[in-house]
């Protein structure tokens, strides 16, 4: 299907993906466990390690589908560049690997590193390779000091080649301290180039700077896309830049941390630029609500710096930057900005907590009364590439945009990666009535957020009001009709079901088994409550007769088993 996202990769021109690295050969694998193992063979027994190198041995375009399920890379030994332990290494061995892992849409593809050893790993070996992500969760690394520089990219290093990253999810991962670069979650080389979609960065930490991501002189591209609850001690609590070229694309940057430690040591709890020729381009995006504790000298500390560079912003329009303490740069059409360093008031995006609010990343929603809420771009729309060109139709949760969502009959987008409005989103609007996540009828809230009254449904094994009973079936004679009425039944002589006016029911309408045809007993001799016995007078004359000298047989045989015993 031809999508945005395969709009925007033509429209960035990223011939990297597709020209640099022509395929040599093209191969699938199906990771069919979640153990690691190595014995070098990706066959029906296959893990994710396993795939990776047999990958990495074919070249070309390779794809590895990963299941639904917890990965955990739990071979250790950090240091080397093979996979065979501890990271996944993604090399091409001078054929040129490409390498897509597609995660499961229904459920969660998690790749574990055990905080033992980063996630992944693109190390400079003979020439660039690629790796691509899609709706894959990594998390749990931890970089590892194996000499100068290298305790950098705390779930992913990139040192050459390309990342890409749609729909996933980078977290809880962590960096040690370093030398002019970082990444708690992401870190970055020279040369390389990251694109960022649908996805979000969260709760990584590093001792060093840059919490979120830490990038070194290469282009990064982020639409639609959040980071937030990044830590680091140095500067860039989200995302630490040096020397590079960073293009933000309705994202939103909030609740990060820089100089975590108090140690006055970084700045810029959003966004960091450190090197003096970087340059970022933000459009359509949030940075807000981010904090640095001890902001310069000030008694008592500062908060809510977001932003603090060197290098170059430039702003497309159309963002929202909280607080502007330390991060210069010229407004342009749209912005609003925080202007506390101009004696004037922080602005609060009114931003959710980082959650579930659907689809397949966490996102912060905007609440009701945010300044983010259809102050995006109102002529172009929000757009994802450098002509500003390709629409955005969608949010981080592939939900639509745009959305009136302030109900002003103004229908423009949202500032950052989540759009607000729109029935099916599952939050609870003023125009709606009820908002259940979905668009589907007959579920108590309909495909147009509005409460339904359900009527009853005879059949379906849910007795609502209107209905005296309901059996899970519509058959009439089983005590509950096809109307879902209670029947009055009479007695069926047979059925095996004693009912009034029956002496007995065996299950059947055969006379001489003790029960006869109508249900009546056909025993000669009925045993009475004192411990006595009687004839049965219901019986007639010979039938009498017939059973006593049936009995007499019976006594006579019983006596001589007796005797010869």
């Amino acid at each position: 299907m031809f999508t945005l996202r395969t709009t925007f990769f033509a429209s960035l021109g990223l011939g990297f993906l597709l020209l640099c690295n022509q395929p040599v050969h093209a191969a699938t694998f199906l990771v069919t466990k979640t153990a690691d193992t190595a014995d070098g063979t990706c066959d029906a027994d296959c893990s994710l390690r396993e795939a990776v190198i047999a990958a990495n041995a074919t070249g070309g375009v390779n794809d590895i589908t990963l299941p639904a399920g917890t990965y955990v890379l739990d071979l250790l030994g950090a240091c080397e560049n093979s996979a065979a332990s501890g990271d996944l290494d993604i090399v091409n061995g001078g054929l040129g690997t490409d390498i897509t892992i597609n995660g499961s849409t229904t459920g969660v593809s998690t790749v574990d590193g055990n905080g033992t050893d980063r996630v992944f790993h693109l190390p400079p070996i003979t020439s660039a390779s690629s790796l691509t992500l899609n709706n894959v969760t990594v998390t749990n690394g931890e970089a590892q000091d194996c000499g100068t520089g290298t305790d950098v990219g705390g779930g992913i290093r990139v040192q050459m080649g390309s990342l890409v990253l749609d729909q996933s999810i980078v977290t809880m991962n962590n960096a040690a301290a370093f030398s002019g670069g970082g990444g708690g979650g992401i870190s970055e080389s020279s040369g390389s180039s990251i694109i960022i979609d649908s996805s979000t960065i969260s709760e990584n930490t590093t001792d060093g700077a840059g919490g979120g991501l830490g990038l070194s002189s290469a282009t990064v591209t982020m639409i639609n896309s959040t980071v937030s609850g990044n830590t680091a001690n140095g500067s860039g609590g989200g995302l630490l830049t040096f020397d590079n070229d960073l293009r933000l694309r309705n994202v939103t940057i909030s609740d990060n941390t820089a100089d975590a430690d108090g140690n006055n040591s970084g700045d810029g709890g959003g966004l960091a630029i450190v090197g003096t020729s970087g340059t970022a381009t933000i459009r359509n995006t949030i940075i807000a609500a981010n904090f640095d504790p001890s902001m310069g000298a000030a008694v008592p500390p500062t908060i809510n710096p977001d932003c603090s560079n060197f290098g170059i912003i430039t702003s497309e329009g159309y963002n929202l930057l909280g607080d502007n303490r330390g991060c210069m740069f010229t407004a342009a059409t749209g912005d609003q900005i925080g202007d506390v360093a101009g004696g004037g008031n922080a602005i609060n995006p009114l931003l959710a907590g980082l959650a579930d609010n659907g689809g397949f990343t966490p996102t912060h929603a905007l609440q009701t009364g945010s300044p983010a809420i259809d102050r995006g771009n109102n002529v172009e729309g929000c757009t994802s590439d450098d002509a500003q060109a390709t629409v955005l139709t969608d949010d981080q949760r592939d939900r639509l945009r745009p959305f009136d969502g302030d109900n002003d009959g103004d229908t423009r987008c949202d500032v950052g990666a989540f759009e607000l409005g729109g029935c099916g989103d599952g939050i609870v609007e003023d125009n709606e009535e009820c908002d259940d996540g979905n668009t589907t009828d007959d579920d108590g809230c309909s495909a147009t957020c509005t409460n339904e009254v359900t009527t009853p449904i005879c059949g379906d094994g849910i007795l609502q009001a209107g209905e005296e009973c309901d059996d899970d079936n519509t058959t009439n004679g089983d005590g509950c009709s096809a109307t879902c009425t209670n029947e009055v039944t009479t007695p069926v002589c047979g059925d095996g079901i004693l009912q009034a006016g029956e002496a007995c029911d065996d299950g059947n309408t055969t006379n001489g088994d003790g029960c006869d045809s109508t249900c009546n007993f056909e025993n000669i001799i009925l045993l009475l409550g004192d411990g006595g016995c009687q004839l049965n007078p219901a019986q007639s004359t010979a039938e009498t007769h017939a059973g006593l000298w049936l009995m007499a047989a019976a006594l006579f045989l019983a006596l001589r088993r007796t005797r010869a015993i």
